[in-house]
């Protein structure tokens, strides 16, 4: 349960975030290779796709040729950053030290274990 939930939110960011969402136009590169298989039957995949990756005219099916995979690309992820033009003055506040006076003794028993390896374990369930 737990691994189909994590490919679910892994999957929805890389197909929002990157390039990927284009896999998901490969049925319409195949479908546009049938279509131009009907007209020449000597077409191989190989010179399909050097037609229209390589650079191409624009022809009867420039419309089509758009919407196949990995042709038009598209900016998903842009950050602005938008600085101000006046300088922000923030206030001088007071600093205040807090001091203890008290000290802390513990008997042999009582000394908190300290396993510093176990920083590097993964988290445990309970």
């Amino acid at each position: 349960m737990k691994n189909s939930i994590v490919l679910l939110f892994l999957s929805a960011y890389l197909f929002s975030t990157t390039e990927l969402a284009q896999v998901l136009k490969i049925p319409v590169l195949i479908q546009h290779y049938a279509e131009h298989k009907q007209y020449e039957d000597q077409l191989s995949i190989i010179d399909y796709l050097v037609h229209h990756y390589a650079g191409h005219e624009k022809d009867a099916d420039w419309d089509t040729d758009m919407k196949l995979p990995f042709v038009k690309h598209i900016n998903l992820l842009q950050f602005t950053v938008c600085l101000p033009f006046t300088p922000v003055t923030l206030p001088k506040g007071e600093t205040v030290w807090i001091a203890s006076e008290t000290l802390i003794f513990y008997l042999n028993k009582e000394i908190p274990s300290y396993n510093p390896s176990a920083v590097w374990q993964p988290p445990q369930f309970v």
